[in-house]
């Protein structure tokens, strides 16, 4: 069966990271982020996208709805950055055709759930729209809400029309979708 490791706490871990990084468990999840990451640029490069390098450290939010990191630079008021958008749409009103951006995101939410993290990375992509967004999403299977709200029900799940879907029906219709059109990618719009 092998050697027994033994077990180290997380603090002990932590205090002595260096250490802990030479597993090869840790090293491994440095290696599939790298790939995961150099698969979704070279995809993306393939395609005309240039990457860009977005600013971190600002003098203000760069998107409403999230909290923000707010600190003190030399006098002045900053905050880190919840998001490059702001930052592409000026380099594609720059001329540029098509950008992404692989790189830290920081939310300040006060959020305790698997589902929130204040820092991350982030895939960021954008493009320009000659005409109309549903113009690149042709190949992407696309239901209106209606649609899905009718899948849904015919499973046997209730939904409020003019509500918001919770996570299990988000889910349920993810499921529902890749039995009846084998994709797991798909596009819901027209919301209420």
């Amino acid at each position: 069966a092998g050697v027994q490791l033994a077990r180290v706490n997380q603090d002990t871990r932590l205090n002595y990271r260096f250490i802990d990084l030479r597993t090869p468990a840790n090293q491994g999840i440095f290696l599939v982020q790298y790939t995961v990451i150099k698969i979704f640029q070279d995809y993306l490069e393939s395609q005309g996208f240039c990457g860009v390098i977005t600013p971190k450290l600002l003098a203000g939010s760069s998107e409403g709805g999230s909290a923000v990191f707010r600190l003190d630079y030399k006098g002045q008021p900053a905050c880190l950055a919840q998001s490059p958008q702001l930052h592409k749409q000026m380099v594609i009103c720059g001329d540029f055709k098509r950008v992404f951006e692989i790189g830290p995101v920081f939310r300040a939410e006060d959020s305790d759930t698997h589902r929130h993290l204040c820092e991350f990375t982030g895939l960021d992509v954008e493009m320009v729209i000659d005409e109309h967004y549903s113009e690149y999403l042709r190949k992407t299977l696309r239901l209106t809400f209606e649609e899905g709200v009718r899948m849904l029900e015919e499973a046997g799940v209730k939904v409020v029309l003019l509500g918001n879907l919770n996570t299990e029906s988000k889910r349920k219709l993810g499921q529902l979708v890749l039995e009846k059109y084998g994709t797991e990618f798909y596009i819901l719009h027209r919301f209420p």
